[in-house]
């Protein structure tokens, strides 16, 4: 199928298939009629926080995810970022987590860590001004899944409130769920004291295929 055929819809047109399909080439010409190819994250909703107490996301019916945070800024000082699960709602006790804290101002190793509390914490003390706000990308697995430990991990960058520069890993579960638990569908985050005063938060599904 040569190039002429495809602008003047000359003889030897490959057949269309199905809705969707788009044309492969083999360098010279046009050669057959394939699905589009896609990548493996599909944007499920986008929030652009103004002043609300939490971003939640709810009706997860895939199994693993993966949120995006750019600019999320708290409306009080020294304020830190919590995160929850839940099916229909939310799970308030059986949480462990770890979360690491690298600073600009230090070599040593901090870190937060609980094994059996009431939610995860994902940022420690961090200013409100504009240059502290928090950016992160966490993965959230075993969702929609009865009977399933849900789970999070992911990657963080902010500004504590003494002006220095932060960064770290998260790990959390909610590992006291038990195996009689019905699916986890319902994720949020808030900070411990105030609003969120801005930023912008995003769910993608990760597909298995």
């Amino acid at each position: 199928l040569s190039k002429v055929d495809v602008e003047c819809g000359g003889t030897g047109l490959v057949a269309a298939g199905t809705s969707g399909n788009v044309l492969t080439s083999d360098g010279t010409d046009w050669t057959s009629a394939a699905a589009a190819g896609g990548g493996a994250w599909e944007l499920v909703s986008s929030v652009t926080a103004s002043n609300v107490s939490s971003v939640e996301f709810t009706g997860m019916t895939s199994n693993n995810y993966a949120v995006v945070m750019s600019k999320v800024q708290p409306q009080n000082d020294s304020a830190q970022l919590w995160s929850r699960f839940g099916d229909s709602s939310i799970y308030t006790s059986g949480y462990a987590y770890h979360l690491s804290e690298c600073s600009s101002t230090s070599n040593t190793y901090y870190a937060q860590s609980s094994n059996n509390t009431d939610k995860m914490n994902v940022c420690p003390n961090m200013g409100n001004e504009a240059k502290e706000a928090y950016s992160a990308t966490i993965y959230l697995h075993g969702m929609n899944e009865a009977n399933t430990t849900p789970r999070q991990t992911g990657t963080y960058t902010a500004g504590m409130d003494g002006g220095n520069e932060i960064s770290g890993f998260i790990g959390g579960s909610r590992i006291h769920q038990g195996n009689t638990s019905p699916a986890t569908q319902l994720w949020r985050i808030y900070y411990s004291s105030g609003n969120i005063a801005s930023g912008r938060v995003s769910l993608y599904t990760i597909k298995n295929s």
